[in-house]
Formats: C-alpha cells, structure tokens, sequence
C-alpha cells in the first residue's frame, strides 16, 4: 500500500469513526449533561460573543462579578483552533466541531506514535481505536479532557522521532504541542503528559535502547537535555496563559491547597475524589456486571459502597472509568502468555517459525509500557496519595482516577504489538488475516461503543437548548434593560447564556471571594423552601441588593412578603427550561428587584455609557462627589481613570471595584490590562521567534547547530 492511500485510509477512519460515535454532532445535534451546560458552553458562548463583536476577552463579566479569563484556563482564550471556531462558526457548531476534530487527532497521533514504533498499519489502528475510544467517549462531559488528551500520543510520537533520528524538527514540534496542550487549559492531563515525557525519556535511552543509532547512544546525556530544553519552550509557549493562570491561583480558593481558605469553600477539596476502588478492577474483565448500573442511575452509589481496599474519598463512574475492550485486554493477556512461554522455552519451533516477538517495539519498550500502565493503576486507586499529596503538581491536581489514560494508551500500545505479530504469522494466509482484522476490529469497536453508551452523564441530543438562545423570552426581555442586569438564578452560570451576568458561580479554581463564607449569598437550609411561593433567607435580599442584583429568575413564585419586586415576566422559556430538564410549559418567574444599587452606586447620578469585558465607562455627576462603586469584581490588573487621569482603584466591601470622585461632572474609565499577560505574551513571542530561528537556520544553513549530525566517517 503506498503511503498516500495509507494516509487516506487512516483519515477515513478517523473520519468514519467519529461518524460512528458521534453522528448527532456531525447533523447539528449537541451534546447536554455533566458539565456541558453549566460549565464549557456559558464560558464558550461569552467568548464567542466577544470574539464575533471584535474583542479579544480577558475578563469574563457574566459569571458571578467576573474573573480573569486567561486566569481560569479553561476557556482556552488563546488556543489556536479555540479562536480559529468561535469566531467564525456559531457556538454549537463550534463547540461540535472541536469536539470531533480533537477525537480524530487524538486517533491519528495514536497511530503516529504506534507507527513509529514500528508497527503495520492495522496494527496502528487498532491502537488508535483503543486509546481514543477506550478513554475519552465516557468523559465527553469535560471538554478538557479530549482536548488537552489527544496531544499526549503526539507529544511520545515527537520524542520518539527524535531518538530516532536526532533532528531538529521533532523537537520543534515537541515544543509546540506541549505549547498548544497547555494553551488548551486545565493542565491536569498536561501535567500527566509530562510525567509519562519525564520517565520516557531516561528509560528510552538507558533501558530501552537496543533500537537507537549508535550516535544517539553515545549522546545519551545531551540528547535527554535537547529533550529537557524543549519541554520549557513548550511552557515558555504557553506563558501568556500561564502566568495570569499562576497570578489567579494565588488569588484563589487554592491558593494554599489544603489550606483553611480551601476547606472552608462549600464541596472542598478532595485530592483523592474520583479514586478508581480496587473491587472496580473488574470492569476491566466483566463490565456487563457494572455498566449497565450506570444507565438505572445506580452506578455511583454502587461504587461509594465498594470499601474493600477503597481509600477513605469519594468517586464517580466517570472518573472511575477504565475499559479498553474485552479483545485488547484478550490481546494484552495473549501476550504475555506467549513471552512467558518464550521466556521458559527461548527455542520453540513456534518462535522460530512466526517470528512473534521479533519486529516492532522491542522486548524492552513494550516493558517500559507494561511498568507505566502498572504504575497508572496503582496510582488511580489513590493508595499513594499520603506521599504524593506533598509533591508539586501531585498536590494540586486531584482525580487519581484520571491516570487511567497512561493505562489505556499502555493497553492500546501492547495489545497492537501482539496484534501485529499475530497479523505476521497469519501473512500468508489472507482469508485468515482478513477474518482476523475483521473479527478484532468489529468487536472492539462494537465493545467500546457499548461501554461509551452507557457509562456517561453527557447526552447526545438532536436540539441542543443553545439553538434556542435566540429564541429565548426571557433573554428578549432581559435586553431591554437599559443598564447591565446581573440576574441570581437557579443553578450557576448556566443562566448567563441569557447573554447577561448571573450569580452563583460554579468555577474550579476562582477568586477567593466567591468561597469566602462571609461574602457568600445567604441562602435557605435544605426544607425550608418547599412551599408554593419562594422564600427569602435571611439577609439574602440585602446581600442581593448590595450586590448589584437587578432580577431575580425562579421557578416558582416569590413570595410577595419576603420580596420586593416587580413581575416583569411569568412563563416557559425555550432555551431555559430545555437546559434545565424541565417540561417546555413549566413556567419561570422572572421579577425586577428594587432596591438595588445595581451596576453603578453613587451619592449622585451615574449611568454606565460602555460595557465590555475588558473596559467600563461611566458617567456620574454630583454636587459633592464621593466613593463611585462598580458593583463588579476588583482583581490585579483593573485601573481606573477619572477624565484620563490615573487615579487611585479601592476595594470597597472586600470585593468591589470602587474610586473617589470629586464633585462634579466626571467620566470614569476602568480598564483591564493585566501585567501578567503582558509579560506572558512576550515570553511566548520569543519562544515562537526563538523556534522559527532554529527551523530557519538548520532549514538554510544545515552545518549550523550541528550538535546531533552523525559524526564523519574516518
């Protein structure tokens, strides 16, 4: 098969398998559940919103009082196919689109990397079935997950290159996607990925070597450092979010993790939450006795009961989730019967005639894999978090469960070799090849697809709610505000697909504000609101007040002697009342809170004349002036201009944004221009210039840099 018919069978079945899994994402269907819309799409749906009216957003001011964007992560402000998506398609189509080009380059680099090793082409397939299908479709309700996942093959394929060949392209390319893993946000599988690059490296070198160049041999030490250097282009790349991201973590709940500001938020922090229990081992074997707990709601409570060696945390089937397929696992065990029996008996006639165990990784990598998917697993049970949780990195991450993808892409890597091998003692017999290739390849897939079904909490649907966000009457009627509405509404962030800010917040890692119980909304004891009208906590509507709370959305009426209110809309909302699961003709209760200081507060008159992300500007006017507070989030990196002049930014009330005024009639400018982007932003520009200079030059001038060419005969 020639290389350019290879390369179009493997984008076919790139392309046919997310066909497969995915086929409502491919008609302009969408997904719903898990974090989807109460997470990823408010964040995604702002940033489209900003990118498509010409501004690049670094402050989010819609959820909650706002929080830096860069900061955050998650949204993935500067990742290239981010941008590229949300500014030119709508934000379903977007959010669809890279959701299936990131499972079909998560396929592809699998198979680059298998290739690599030395494996045929079905073989290759066969590993990028099992890793990308095998791991990601049960957590398709965290976008970090199959975005930031799919560039570990890719980052082992550049290392693997590398080695190999000793040329500089491949480390250029390691640096750009660890670059672009972390540009992606949330670093935890970035963090994973360099674990894995961290011991590859050394073990490929001294351990497993017996495939190398003799001149990568005798360069072992300056070789690993090459490798090492480009790790930290990789982060210098990526230093335009690093920074603001380390600037908000000091900034936030986890600023020390474990710490008492930690503790005090209302879920914790739980380092060893989403545990995978030992008992749970056997899915791997048996899933139809667990999987389809999943699909009656069960599965969970199932798992929170297994104590049998179980460390003392929480956990759930996603997290928990670590199935690569009863043939790979066949395949896997296969193997290692087959090396035992060469270990006891090296000369059998079998060996010598199929030539198993000859070609393709070697004896020593395929160990390599064999002690990182032990390692994984041990690891996921949580077992060594007590010497861990002390260790960078290992301290903040948390989810042992999620090192589970080392030990898919273990299973994929070796469970492919033994295919391979079993495909070369059957080559010359084609009718049992084909019937090979057909029978692992149907029932992988089919497994997986099974399993991908079933052990999930995000659903793929035909009309996705977003669609109906045009559509929507209470985003109609919020419109018509005249000044900025900040809406507190069932459920978090959620709401501002209203195109408006809404409070509570649900962020992972967020200013600390948001956790300080003092500062926190008051809100009613579980019981205490199950009458027909809503009930107000005590001190809930000054805090609401006082926070610049304009509406108040519910699903039931207020009551009309805690609330002081006006109706301004009673009925079904199309987007709404889809994305919260409920009958298209449950009414909602949308009312008009008085009392409220609102965006802007002042002795005077104030009117807020622009409001963007990353800039507000107000007009007041008064006979004695006084503190002018912006009922928004005041954050490292907010200045503040009274008629263009610097003046001095206070926090008012341990949160808000607020500036002195002298009497009069004055325009007041905040602006948002973090230092940490900026200096961010240049450390990444001279890294990416630094990287073209290096492709440059070995490109024109090959004799420079020259310190891995082969050394000259003599």
């Amino acid at each position: 098969m020639t290389r350019f018919r290879t390369l179009i069978l493997v984008a076919a079945f790139a392309v046919g398998l997310t066909v497969l899994f995915w086929q409502p994402l491919w008609t302009g269907g969408g997904l719903i559940g898990g974090d989807t819309y109460t997470y990823y799409l408010p964040q995604k749906t702002f940033y489209a919103d900003r990118l498509q009216a010409g501004e690049f957003p670094l402050w989010n001011n819609r959820v909650g009082h706002g929080y830096p964007v860069l900061g955050e992560s998650q949204t993935g402000a500067c990742y290239p196919f981010y941008l590229l998506a949300y500014s030119t398609l709508d934000v379903n189509t977007a959010y669809n689109a890279v959701h299936l080009l990131h499972y079909m380059m998560a396929f592809l680099f699998t198979w680059m990397y298998a290739r690599r090793l030395g494996l045929g082409t079905m073989a290759a397939l066969l590993a990028g079935v099992v890793f990308t299908y095998g791991w990601f479709p049960s957590r398709s309700c965290w976008e970090w997950a199959i975005v930031t996942g799919a560039y570990l093959p890719l980052a082992l394929w550049c290392v693997e290159s590398f080695l190999r060949s000793v040329r500089w392209r491949y480390l250029i390319a390691l640096s750009v996607a660890i670059g672009l893993q972390l540009l992606a946000g949330h670093y935890n599988l970035a963090f994973i990925t360099q674990l894995v690059l961290v011991a590859y490296i050394p073990l490929r070198l001294w351990f497993a070597d017996d495939r190398l160049a003799e001149t990568v041999k005798r360069r072992r030490v300056k070789v690993a450092a090459a490798c090492g250097v480009s790790l930290l282009l990789g982060f210098a790349i990526a230093a335009v979010q690093l920074f603001p991201t380390w600037e908000l973590k000091q900034q936030s709940q986890r600023a020390v993790v474990g710490g008492p500001a930690e503790r005090e938020t209302e879920t914790g922090y739980d380092l060893g939450y989403g545990h995978l229990p030992p008992v749970y081992f056997m899915q791997l074997a048996t899933p139809w006795d667990w999987y389809p707990l999943a699909a009656t709601g069960e599965l969970d409570g199932v798992l929170s009961r297994l104590k049998t060696g179980a460390i003392e945390s929480g956990t759930n089937q996603i997290e928990a989730h670590l199935y690569f397929g009863l043939v790979p696992l066949s395949l896997v065990l296969g193997g290692g019967v087959f090396w035992l029996a060469r270990r006891r008996r090296r000369e059998t006639r079998f060996f010598q005639k199929t030539g198993l165990l000859a070609t393709g990784p070697s004896q020593r990598l395929l160990w390599v894999w064999a002690i990182f998917g032990f390692a994984a697993v041990v690891y996921a049970t949580g077992w060594l978090l007590p010497v861990t949780r002390h260790l960078p990195g290992f301290s903040f991450f948390g989810g042992p469960g999620r090192y589970g993808i080392i030990a898919t892409l273990s299973a994929a890597v070796i469970a492919a070799a033994v295919f391979d091998r079993l495909l070369m003692a059957t080559q010359r017999q084609r009718f049992v090849t084909a019937c090979l290739v057909a029978a692992v390849f149907a029932g992988t897939i089919y497994d997986l697809h099974w399993a991908g079904q079933l052990v999930t909490n995000a659903y793929q649907v035909e009309r996705p709610p977003i669609l109906a966000r045009e559509r929507s009457q209470i985003t109609r009627t919020l419109a018509e505000s005249d000044q900025p509405v900040r809406l507190v509404a069932p459920g978090a962030n959620l709401p501002t697909l209203t195109g408006v800010a809404a409070t509570p917040v649900y962020l992972g890692i967020g200013p600390a504000a948001y956790f300080d119980a003092e500062l926190r909304m008051p809100s009613l004891s579980p019981g205490e609101d199950d009458g027909k009208t809503m009930r107000a906590a005590e001190g809930q509507i000054d805090w609401l007040q006082r926070a610049g709370v304009t509406h108040v959305l519910s699903f039931k009426p207020l009551e009309p002697d805690d609330w002081p209110v006006e109706l301004v809309y009673s009925g079904p909302d199309s987007m709404l009342n889809s994305a919260w699961g409920r009958s298209p003709y449950e009414p909602l209760y949308l009312n008009r809170l008085n009392g409220s200081r609102g965006r802007v507060a002042f002795a005077g008159t104030a009117r807020v004349v622009d409001f963007s992300s990353n800039r507000v500007v107000i007009e007041a006017n008064s006979r004695s002036g006084g503190p002018l507070i912006l009922t928004d989030l005041m954050y490292p990196g907010w200045n503040v201009r009274i008629d263009g002049q610097p003046a001095e930014a206070i926090t008012h009330e341990r949160m808000y944004r607020a500036v002195d005024l002298p009497p009069g009639k004055h325009q007041v400018i905040w602006s948002y221009q973090p230092a940490t982007v900026c200096w961010g932003a240049a450390i990444s520009l001279v890294a990416l210039l630094l990287l073209a200079a290096i492709a440059h030059i070995r490109y024109w001038r090959p004799r420079m840099l020259a310190i891995f060419d082969p050394e000259p005969a003599t």
